[in-house]
Protein backbone atom coordinates (compact mmCIF):
# COMPACT_ATOMS: atom_id res chain seq x y z
CA UNK A 1 0.00 0.00 0.00
CA UNK A 2 1.19 3.28 -1.18
CA UNK A 3 1.30 6.07 1.94
CA UNK A 4 1.06 8.82 -1.07
CA UNK A 5 -2.09 7.25 -1.71
CA UNK A 6 -4.16 8.68 0.98
CA UNK A 7 -2.85 12.52 1.52
CA UNK A 8 -3.04 15.30 -1.55
CA UNK A 9 0.09 16.98 -2.57
CA UNK A 10 -1.47 19.93 -0.96
CA UNK A 11 -0.67 18.68 2.14
CA UNK A 12 2.53 17.13 1.40
CA UNK A 13 3.60 20.32 0.21
CA UNK A 14 2.88 22.44 3.23
CA UNK A 15 3.85 19.42 5.98
CA UNK A 16 7.61 19.99 3.87
CA UNK A 17 7.33 24.04 4.16
CA UNK A 18 6.10 23.99 7.79
CA UNK A 19 9.27 21.74 8.42
CA UNK A 20 11.37 24.14 6.80
CA UNK A 21 10.24 26.68 8.67
CA UNK A 22 10.62 25.08 11.82
CA UNK A 23 14.34 23.95 11.30
CA UNK A 24 14.97 27.16 9.84
CA UNK A 25 14.05 28.93 13.25
CA UNK A 26 16.12 26.50 14.88
CA UNK A 27 19.20 26.44 13.13
CA UNK A 28 18.44 30.64 13.58
CA UNK A 29 18.16 30.80 17.16
CA UNK A 30 21.46 28.48 17.39
CA UNK A 31 22.95 31.35 15.46
CA UNK A 32 22.26 34.25 17.10
CA UNK A 33 23.44 32.59 20.46
CA UNK A 34 26.62 32.36 18.72
CA UNK A 35 26.81 35.82 17.71
CA UNK A 36 29.12 38.40 19.55
CA UNK A 37 27.73 42.20 18.43
CA UNK A 38 24.61 43.25 19.20
CA UNK A 39 24.00 44.20 15.81
CA UNK A 40 24.34 41.43 14.27
CA UNK A 41 22.38 39.60 16.82
CA UNK A 42 19.32 41.86 15.70
CA UNK A 43 20.21 41.51 12.31
CA UNK A 44 20.13 37.90 11.72
CA UNK A 45 17.16 37.72 14.07
CA UNK A 46 14.81 39.76 12.38
CA UNK A 47 16.18 38.31 9.19
CA UNK A 48 15.40 34.56 10.23
CA UNK A 49 12.16 35.43 12.00
CA UNK A 50 10.49 36.88 8.69
CA UNK A 51 12.20 33.57 6.51
CA UNK A 52 10.95 30.66 8.99
CA UNK A 53 7.44 32.80 9.37
CA UNK A 54 7.17 32.89 5.93
CA UNK A 55 7.58 29.09 5.49
CA UNK A 56 5.25 28.22 8.31
CA UNK A 57 2.53 30.72 7.15
CA UNK A 58 2.92 29.54 3.12
CA UNK A 59 2.70 25.45 4.29
CA UNK A 60 0.01 26.47 6.60
CA UNK A 61 -1.86 28.01 3.44
CA UNK A 62 -1.30 24.70 1.14
CA UNK A 63 -2.49 22.74 3.52
CA UNK A 64 -5.66 24.88 4.32
CA UNK A 65 -6.18 25.23 0.52
CA UNK A 66 -8.11 28.14 -0.93
CA UNK A 67 -10.49 29.55 1.90
CA UNK A 68 -10.46 32.78 4.13
CA UNK A 69 -8.03 31.78 5.97
CA UNK A 70 -5.65 31.48 3.23
CA UNK A 71 -6.98 35.13 2.17
CA UNK A 72 -6.34 36.12 5.73
CA UNK A 73 -2.73 34.07 6.56
CA UNK A 74 -1.66 36.18 3.00
CA UNK A 75 -2.44 38.97 4.24
CA UNK A 76 -0.49 38.84 7.57
CA UNK A 77 2.36 37.61 5.55
CA UNK A 78 2.53 40.74 3.53
CA UNK A 79 2.49 43.06 6.71
CA UNK A 80 5.13 40.95 8.14
CA UNK A 81 7.43 40.98 5.02
CA UNK A 82 6.99 44.69 5.45
CA UNK A 83 6.92 45.46 8.89
CA UNK A 84 10.04 43.19 10.23
CA UNK A 85 12.72 44.99 8.19
CA UNK A 86 11.81 48.67 9.62
CA UNK A 87 11.17 47.18 13.29
CA UNK A 88 14.80 45.83 13.31
CA UNK A 89 16.67 48.86 11.74
CA UNK A 90 14.89 50.97 13.99
CA UNK A 91 15.58 48.46 16.93
CA UNK A 92 19.57 48.94 15.53
CA UNK A 93 19.02 52.81 15.55
CA UNK A 94 17.60 53.33 18.77
CA UNK A 95 20.52 50.79 20.59
CA UNK A 96 23.48 52.69 18.32
CA UNK A 97 21.96 56.38 19.95
CA UNK A 98 21.54 54.64 23.33
CA UNK A 99 25.38 53.36 22.99
CA UNK A 100 24.77 49.55 23.36
CA UNK A 101 25.87 48.70 19.81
Amino acid sequence: MNLLTNYSWNFLAGNLFILIGTLALILGVIGVLRFQRFTMKVLSATKIDTVAFMFILIGLMLRFGISWFTAKAFLLLIIIIYVTPIVGGQTLSRARQDGEA
